[in-house]
């Protein structure tokens, strides 16, 4: 679903870019391992560890961009991260459950390439428009996970719950995606990866509303 622009927004000049189809292409595999790595680290559970680990990508983020991008460093960026991290964690609450470190181990893991998605996206935007950065990324995780997982990566029915993960494809990911690589234009990735954190507040509330 998130693909499906690719044709639309395919330029041949933009190509011309070896640096920015290089970090498309290591966005796209980086998108994927995060896909792997955090639906894993959900699945095992605790949650809450999964969840935590997994948001250690902004300050990941804020502290390697000025050495990737050379980005001048944000202060706000490197005391935001850590205070809004320790507080979700007051808001998610401790777990005894068992599985906590290979939880912690998948979470940390999709953290680091999530970080990868956010400084690959900065570099590849520079070239690529955010919703070309978005869809054509897309090609390549969606590729890199037929050829590991092949029929375990599609769908084995039609049913609601299929028709809800296309839905979520559509707004979250493809629309989402788009304007988080708008942001990413206008603000930069540290700041950017800070104001991820509005994701568990977002699902809290929508959790509320909706379920």
């Amino acid at each position: 679903v998130m693909s499906l622009p690719a044709p639309f927004v395919f330029r041949r000049a933009d190509f011309g870019d070896r640096g920015a189809v290089l970090a498309l292409v290591l966005v796209g595999l980086a998108d994927a391992a995060n896909v792997v790595l955090y639906f894993s680290a959900l699945a095992r559970g605790p949650v809450v560890v999964a969840v935590l680990t997994h948001y250690l990508a902004p300050t990941l983020v804020a502290l390697l961009a000025p050495l990737v991008l050379d980005e001048p460093r944000s202060k706000r960026a490197l005391l935001a991260s850590p205070v809004v991290l320790a507080g979700l964690g007051l808001v998610l609450g401790p777990s005894d459950a068992a599985g906590g470190t290979t939880t912690a181990l998948l979470g940390a893991g999709s953290a680091v390439f999530y970080a990868v998605v956010v400084l690959g996206s900065r570099r590849a935007g520079k070239t690529f428009g955010p919703l070309a950065v978005t869809s054509l990324h897309s090609v390549v995780s969606a590729l890199a996970l037929l050829v590991v997982f092949r029929g375990d990566a599609l769908p084995h029915t039609v049913d609601r719950g299929l028709g809800l993960v296309l839905f979520a494809a559509l707004v979250n990911g493809l629309l989402g995606a788009a304007l988080f690589n708008v942001s990413l234009r206008a603000v930069g990735a540290q700041l950017v990866g800070v104001f991820t954190y509005l994701e568990p507040l977002t699902a809290a509330l929508l959790g509320v509303v909706v379920l």
